[in-house]
């Protein structure tokens, strides 16, 4: 991927906060806070006012190698938060003392905090003046009738329709089959049971035995419940070894990060945070 391409990337992820679907978000007001039951419980965004410099991080890894970018921005992003935050942060840990904020999540692509808490912890910080915006974000259901389409493949084949379509026989045999290239499959999860990834997931140690993580459940266990990850999963990288070689990249190694309780309900902050 190039540089151009990076920053792209980039400059939309840390962007991305300005464009939220009113079905999934609202800005919080006072008027709003004042009238709610103390035992409310409340997700919002904390966006911070000071925001990613994205020339200043064009020029800053304009003359490094491919490999060096990508921890120079994060470094760069990670330091931006820690400084921009800390007064917040010291805020915010007085109301974890009191059992009225639940749970604190940091972003550092859009410079943003994850807050899950009473009324009474976005009141006290509403005016905090390091705050640009305190948005309220809103599960969302999608109701759809869509069902699963069926992968066929012609009798004694092993290589379904698409995989043919997009010429991907053609790149394996050129040495392209995705080998050294790690995926994140941001889904409803992965089966990391299924044969046909099974041997080629990532290897997440102690930590994350499971191959990835699950931050919708905010738990090491990634399991697909639903099926569209396993899914989407199948499709980047199922080597066939169950007979149907439904994979792009049947090399590449998949990261499982669940995100979403089904297809159909989510909160997009934990989209965020898995991207982050």
């Amino acid at each position: 991927m190039t540089l151009h391409r990076k920053l792209l990337i980039l400059i939309i992820l840390a962007t991305m906060v300005v464009s939220l679907d009113p079905a999934q978000a609202e800005q919080l007001s006072i008027a709003q806070l004042s009238v709610l039951p103390d035992d409310t419980s409340l997700t919002a965004l904390v966006l911070m006012r000071e925001r990613p410099d994205i020339d200043y991080l064009r020029q800053l890894v304009a003359n490094l190698s491919r490999d060096e970018r990508s921890g120079v921005v994060w470094r760069e992003l990670d330091e931006l938060a820690r400084r921009s935050q800390q007064g917040i942060r010291q805020n915010l840990e007085r109301w974890v003392n009191t059992g009225e904020l639940e749970r604190i999540q940091y972003l550092r692509l859009v410079n943003g905090i994850v807050l899950h808490g009473s009324p009474r912890v976005y009141e006290d910080i509403f005016n905090h003046p390091d705050i640009s915006e305190l948005i309220h974000i809103i599960p969302r259901t999608i109701e759809t009738n869509a069902g699963p389409i069926p992968v066929t493949v012609a009798d004694g084949e092993s290589i379904p329709w698409h995989i043919e379509h997009i010429q991907a026989p053609q790149c394996w045999e050129e040495g392209y089959t995705g080998a050294g290239v790690l995926v994140a499959i941001i889904d409803t999860g992965i089966n990391y049971y299924h044969t046909d990834i099974s041997d080629h997931l990532w290897d997440g140690g102690d930590q994350y035995p499971n191959h990835g993580y699950d931050f919708a459940g905010l738990d090491d266990d990634p399991i697909d419940e639903s099926g569209h990850g396993a899914g989407v999963a199948g499709l980047v990288a199922g080597d066939g070894t169950s007979g149907i070689n439904t994979g792009v990249a049947p090399d590449a190694t998949i990261m499982g990060l669940r995100v979403r309780q089904d297809l159909f309900t989510g909160v997009v902050t934990d989209t965020w945070l898995a991207q982050d």
